[in-house]
């Protein structure tokens, strides 16, 4: 087993459709985004319960309720040996973060205000 920390890429989608299986073992996530871009590559994805079920935005997707080392190696497994990849899902459209970033200024900036 190797693992490779790639940095910042502009080329995510290429490292995910070279992959069997996304794993989000996260003992804590905001949101998830890694995760949904995942789905949207088609990848079989197993999260924790660290992350927000509302990630889980595909059938190919399974959020594991426990952090037990055991079963992740079994899911894992499971995962890789089914169907393979799925269809990219329907719908999700090109993520952007700059959009993304602002929505979330304006949203701060609000709650801001209110609170002061």
């Amino acid at each position: 087993p190797r693992v490779i920390f790639a940095g910042a890429r502009p080329d995510v989608p290429r490292f995910l459709s070279a992959a069997d299986v996304f794993v989000m073992p996260s003992v804590f996530e905001g949101l998830g985004i890694a995760l949904i871009e995942a789905q949207a590559n088609g990848l079989p994805c197993l999260a924790s319960p660290g992350v927000p079920a509302e990630a889980v935005v595909a059938e190919a997707a399974k959020r594991l309720g426990t952090f037990d080392a055991e079963l992740w190696a079994q899911e894992i497994v499971r995962a890789s040996a089914g169907p393979g990849r799925a269809p990219a899902l329907p719908g999700i459209e090109r993520f952007d973060a700059e959009k993304c970033a602002a929505k979330m200024f304006d949203i701060y900036e609000r709650a801001l205000k209110e609170n002061q």
